[in-house]
């Protein structure tokens, strides 16, 4: 029956269907217009090129019309390019800088007061194979990109801020300008500008100096990001970071690779749009490689590199190399002094810290006889506390066996029957032992 019902159902809606079809029949289509020839216009085949329309005859006050000339070709950027690789140095009080020609990167940089377990002075850019060096232009992603082989033209001179030294480059891979200038005090001023591009990044690290083998394998010497975004500062952990991290360009102050001793920051000026923090290994031949391939093995360490990603065709920034040197830091401004973290002790380890580089510069120019001198001035300073403190625990000591005979005395009274406290026996016990220090002149605290 119901199957029945159906049927006539479906038959009603197709006749209905077809009725209205039937009374209320689809507009036409207006008809499409003729396409006009004009005269001496090629006519135009489908699937054929379009031809290009001609050129008008160009009128003339002082003549008959002639025919324009062919449109110029854009200009193009004269070539400039070096013939041969060479490196430039730029040296102040605190450090030498070595730089290749070979995409203007950074080849060494070498601080001058401060000595690596070997003896020789500490360099800030980490050994490597097979991978950019240091504020070389790569993609956006830290993938290679040609003008990082290119030779650029080297320009040195001297300005009010300090030694500078420009690269330049046009030709087949692109072309490009970078601007380094030593304006004191352990930081470099960095100008690159990429014309008509913004698909490109500049890298800090991977990591920050080179480290001996105890020293990538020891655990207390943290390597991490370190930024300022806002009011607050963030780590990255190179032993912990797996994954591929963007931080946005709003609010950030600066940005860095540090590990316990040594810093490597950018503080930008204009022109950044996002900064990606890109997990590596770096073997002990220098071989890099992505952290997505596997973690280190045996010989290989755990590090952070950093791609600078632009917003504009050029991009201003000072960067920071050297030892975290609290009072340095803090003259740069912009919070950077927190990249040296005391702890919740920060208000006692800073008045600490400032006395031990005072010793340093000023006493003997070594840390471990700075240590020393500060605890001994710390000991001679707290003498006459540590003396009181001394006596009145050996007068304690000699007071102990009168003190165990009261509280024998009063142990079997301290409860009662029902094992609840006697508050009155306890108070009497306190009393009896308070009397004893002050009849003997001793302070329990």
């Amino acid at each position: 029956m119901d199957t029945k019902r159906f049927l006539i159902a479906t038959l009603l809606s197709v006749a209905v269907l077809i009725l209205w079809q039937q009374i209320f029949p689809p507009p036409e289509p207006a008809p499409r217009p003729a396409e006009q020839v004009v005269e001496g216009q090629p006519e135009v085949v489908p699937g054929a090129p379009a031809p290009q329309p001609a050129t008008a005859p160009e009128a003339s006050a002082e003549g008959p019309a002639r025919e324009a000339a062919p449109a110029e070709p854009p200009p193009v950027a004269e070539a400039i390019e070096a013939d041969a690789e060479r490196q430039v140095t730029l040296e102040d009080e605190a450090f030498e800088a070595v730089f290749t020609n070979r995409g203007g990167s950074l080849v060494s940089l070498r601080l001058k007061n401060h000595r690596a377990s070997s003896g020789d002075a500490v360099d800030m850019v980490r050994q490597r194979q097979g991978y950019p060096l240091p504020l070389a232009i790569t993609g956006r992603r830290g993938e290679p990109d040609p003008l990082d082989e290119a030779l650029f033209a080297v320009e040195r001179e001297r300005t009010a801020d300090g030694d500078a030294v420009t690269f330049r480059y046009a030709g087949p891979a692109g072309q490009a300008s970078k601007r380094f200038t030593l304006v004191g005090g352990g930081v470099i001023r960095v100008e690159v500008e990429v014309p008509g591009r913004t698909d490109w990044g500049l890298l800090f690290g991977p990591g920050v100096r080179n480290l001996t083998e105890a020293e990538a394998k020891n655990r207390f010497l943290r390597r991490t990001v370190i930024y300022r975004q806002g009011e607050e500062t963030e780590d990255l952990d190179a032993g912990r970071e797996d994954e591929q991290t963007l931080v946005p360009a709003a609010g950030l102050s600066w940005i860095g690779i540090q590990d316990t001793y040594f810093l490597s920051a950018l503080l930008p000026a204009g022109g950044l749009d996002q900064v990606l923090v890109q997990p590596v290994v770096l073997g002990a031949d220098g071989a890099v490689r992505d952290r997505s391939a596997g973690d280190a093995g045996d010989g290989e360490a755990e590090e952070l590199a950093l791609v600078v990603q632009p917003s504009t065709p050029r991009l201003a920034a000072d960067s920071y190399w050297g030892a975290k040197e609290y009072d340095r830091l803090q003259g740069l401004g912009r919070g950077l002094e927190n990249t040296v973290q005391l702890g919740w002790f920060r208000f006692l380890a800073l008045p600490l810290l400032r006395g031990l580089q005072w010793l340093y510069n000023n006493v003997v120019a070594n840390y471990g006889w700075a240590i020393i001198l500060l605890t001994i001035g710390i000991r001679i300073v707290l003498f006459p506390l540590m003396h009181k403190s001394t006596v009145s625990m050996q007068k304690m000591q000699e007071l102990n066996p009168k003190i165990q005979a009261i509280r024998a005395k009063y142990r079997g009274k301290l409860k009662d029957k029902q094992g609840r406290p006697n508050t009155e026996a306890q108070r009497k016990m306190n009393e009896e032992v308070m009397g004893l220090y002050k009849s003997e002149g001793v302070n329990p605290a």
